[in-house]
């Protein structure tokens, strides 16, 4: 069976809307595909950025209990030390001591 010209044509014709169509197909299926994962990825994003904003206010309450703690605790030690003041003097006396002795024992 001989094809002339014209039925060569239609048939590359055929071929090529075919191949065209499956081309479009799977372009749309890559789209969609594309679509799918950007819906499954928002849903784990959403939950990081949560966390993350739990975990950012969580250090900002620890940080300003951690400053509370500390302001209080230097205020007791201002008092004790005004109203102790010897007390304070001879630890401080015996803590230079056990410096000058460490450092003078590194030495030998």
């Amino acid at each position: 069976m001989k094809l002339d010209s014209r039925e060569l044509r239609a048939g590359r014709r055929k071929i090529s809307h075919g191949f065209h169509e499956l081309l479009e197909g799977v372009e749309e299926s890559l789209r969609a595909a594309r679509r799918e994962a950007r819906h499954e990825v928002d849903g784990p994003r959403q939950r990081l950025s949560r966390g993350a904003a739990d975990a950012q206010h969580w250090v900002e309450d620890v940080g300003t209990s951690v400053r509370d703690t500390y302001q209080e605790a230097a205020g007791q030690a201002r008092v004790y030390v005004r109203e102790h003041p010897r007390t304070v003097a001879s630890l401080v006396a015996v803590g230079a001591g056990l410096l000058v002795a460490c450092l003078l024992l590194q030495r030998r």
